[in-house]
């Protein structure tokens, strides 16, 4: 574990964890045999982390960790 030990109340240490998954896929097709036009599609996960033991603000409010996130790009390459 990376992550430090903290105390939220007196002598109860709480431990921070975060599991991050993800993935790419990568295609493209050929128009001619020097132009290609291509598509990234990338997903991540952060799971299992919860929520954030320290509070953010008072009495017991906490930060959600887990997060699901993606990204899509579209593109063109010309081969000379």
């Amino acid at each position: 574990n990376s992550y430090p030990t903290f105390e939220v109340t007196a002598n109860e240490p709480v431990d921070v964890h975060e599991t991050r998954m993800g993935g790419t896929l990568f295609a493209e097709y050929r128009v001619t045999s020097i132009v290609g036009i291509n598509a990234t599609f990338h997903a991540d996960r952060n799971i299992g982390g919860g929520d954030n033991p320290i509070p953010i603000a008072p009495p017991d409010d906490v930060d959600d960790l887990d997060y699901t996130r993606y990204q899509a790009y579209l593109g063109a390459r010309v081969f000379w």
